[in-house]
């Protein structure tokens, strides 16, 4: 019994070496910072655990340039630009905090941020916050979106990419995001909570999500190897999940996706003086 127990405590520190833990000084956005990922076909994420083994060698490949540019503003907040629209972030306290994003038909401000990551986040950690964004789309209606954002570190392991190339030392973080809208013509309301912006309850906000008709999910899973800032792979898929009354089942639902895609970050353009191109 005595060398049993001495070999499982042996193997604790080699199972330990096996996870890293994100960082703000080395995993936060960083103004100045361009990259080229791939958007690729969407795939399974796999299992959640410890010293799990992701076979991503192969990929089907949708858009080879998909362009991904950080910079920074007069307000301090650190923004990305993507596909077209612009994600505003900040770093507050360890905290990575999406502020809101605007493209050329909507405009979303968050009252209340939505907390993506509390640094350090090492396996096993967890963080979940409600939010609420005001904000308006194509200058005619008026927005309001209000849920909760998780996210955890839920898995651990080793991950082998195209060219069949391996890395050994991969977390895992998993995101689900909750939202409900409320939209609705352009009026005083707009104006007035753009000068006097309401604070909404999370018991206000948690009973709207379980109340709503209509619930939108996004689910994100991203992978990050230790020595890259960003993730070297991420996959998204989100849907509407909708709720109907009936007397033979009250809790009837039905789910219709809207997107699955995965975008993949070669690790060697992660390292320096490669594509990642620092201002």
């Amino acid at each position: 019994m005595k060398k049993i127990l001495t070999a499982w405590l042996l193997g604790i520190p080699a199972l330990l070496s096996a996870q890293h833990s994100l960082q703000s000084g080395l995993n936060m956005f960083r103004a100045g910072d361009e990259l080229i990922k791939q958007q690729v076909g969407y795939k399974d994420p796999g299992l959640a655990g410890a010293g799990v083994l992701w076979d991503f060698s192969r990929l089907e490949t949708v858009n080879e340039e998909y362009a991904l540019a950080y910079s920074t503003s007069d307000d301090s907040l650190i923004t990305g630009t993507e596909h077209l629209t612009r994600y505003h972030y900040a770093l507050q306290n360890d905290s990575l905090l999406l502020w809101g994003f605007n493209n050329q038909t909507t405009r979303l401000q968050h009252v209340q941020p939505e907390l993506l990551l509390k640094f350090p986040v090492n396996y096993g950690d967890t963080v979940k916050t409600h939010y609420y964004a005001h904000g308006k789309y194509s200058n005619r209606l008026e927005m309001d979106v209000l849920g909760t954002i998780e996210t955890g570190a839920d898995a651990y392991g080793t991950m082998v990419l195209p060219g069949n190339d391996t890395l050994q030392q991969v977390l895992r973080t998993h995101t689900v995001k909750q939202m409900v809208e409320d939209i609705r013509p352009i009026n005083d309301s707009y104006y007035d909570k753009l000068k006097s912006p309401p604070v909404i309850s999370p018991d206000s906000i948690d009973q709207r999500l379980e109340s709503d008709s209509v619930l939108f999910v996004v689910e994100t899973f991203r992978w990050y190897e230790k020595g890259c800032r960003y993730p070297v792979f991420e996959t998204v898929r989100s849907w509407e999940q909708r709720r109907t009354d009936s007397e033979s089942d009250s809790n009837s639902e039905s789910e219709s996706e809207f997107l699955s895609t995965a975008f993949f970050y070669p690790p060697q353009a992660q390292k320096p003086n490669k594509t990642i191109k620092n201002k």
